[in-house]
């Protein structure tokens, strides 16, 4: 499945049924509500494409962002991905990567 491009996600959960590649911009927009909740359900492994940037609008807070794969994740370099990453497979993070969960931010080198 392609993912990103500009799409736009309002707060729900998404269920992606195969390996995902997520390339461009992502837009998670919490419609002024910063408690809202995404969960991104991916049966299968994750991919970014250089420079994929997760953008939160309208109140979307990282700590309310839930990646949930079932494989591997490769977020490739200088991409920016928000909320937690839980897998089943190993995690690659290459080349200027942040990561934002909450208030912290994790670096890829």
């Amino acid at each position: 499945a392609q993912f990103g491009g500009g799409l736009v996600l309002t707060p729900h959960t998404y269920l992606l049924n195969g390996a995902t590649t997520f390339t461009g911009d992502l837009y998670l927009n919490a419609e002024g509500n910063t408690d809202a909740v995404f969960v991104i359900k991916i049966e299968g492994a994750l991919s970014t494409g250089t420079y994929a940037n997760v953008i939160l609008i309208n109140g979307a807070r990282p700590i309310n962002v839930y990646w949930l794969v079932n494989g591997a994740v490769s977020i490739n370099d200088y991409s920016t991905i928000y909320g937690s990453i839980l897998s089943q497979g190993a995690i690659n993070v290459y080349t200027g990567v942040a990561i934002m969960v909450g208030h912290s931010r994790v670096l890829g080198l």
